[in-house]
């Protein structure tokens, strides 16, 4: 693959607002982002579950390029806003005081009304109903409202002295440490792991060969 190809986007922090953290990171020495434009945007989400094929298509119709890349715009703004957030909070561990002014970009988005559609229907599995619940996406940035409800939740319910970021020499990436013991390093074992592993062996053998 050459080195200027965008990988694909990762899903391995085991959180929906750390998973979108990691869409800017650099995982071979060469930055990548995976929210610069509103294609990209639209892509990502279709890809963490947070929008349907049918809402992608419904959005793809209702709003312009240019519209889109402006949401674009503001999803990188939360999202630095966030690796802000969380830097800050892993060094002083606590929040701030002034919530309501350092939390002002995230409520601006929980604020965004979004309506949804109900509707009971079979679900198919041994004639069982189910209730079927539909987003209407009325405004271009009302799309980042599940990313800012997966935010929440990650400030509200989870232990943040368990976020954590890589341990790999080069790897930016950052996840949630769901493990019991909460020994996790790696953002992929195979890979991460696997590296510093492989370097570790190289540094002992030739620490031994020049012994």
């Amino acid at each position: 693959m050459a080195t200027n190809e965008r990988p694909d986007a990762f899903f391995v922090a085991e959180h929906t607002a750390l998973d979108f953290l990691n869409t800017r990171c650099a995982p071979s020495g060469t930055e990548f982002d995976w929210l610069s434009s509103g294609e990209d945007i639209t892509n990502w989400l279709m890809q963490a579950g947070l929008l349907t094929d049918e809402e992608h298509t419904h959005v793809r119709k209702a709003f312009s390029k240019a519209v889109l890349d402006k949401t674009a715009k503001t999803a990188r703004n939360l999202r630095e806003w966030l690796r802000d957030y969380l830097e800050r909070y892993k060094e002083n561990g606590v929040h701030f005081t002034d919530a309501d002014a350092q939390l002002k970009p995230l409520n601006d988005i929980l604020a965004l009304p979004v309506k949804y559609q109900h509707q009971l229907t079979n679900s198919g599995e041994q004639g069982a109903l189910s209730l079927a619940r539909n987003r209407q996406i009325e405004t271009a940035d009302s799309l980042l409202v599940p990313i800012a409800e997966a935010i929440a939740d990650l400030l509200i319910d989870e232990h943040l002295e368990l976020i954590r970021n890589c341990e790999g020499p080069a790897c930016p990436l950052w996840f949630y440490d769901r493990t019991k013991n909460h020994q996790r390093r790696w953002c992929v074992m195979e890979i991460c792991g696997n590296r510093a592993k492989a370097a570790a062996y190289r540094a002992r053998k030739k620490a031994q060969a020049e012994a």
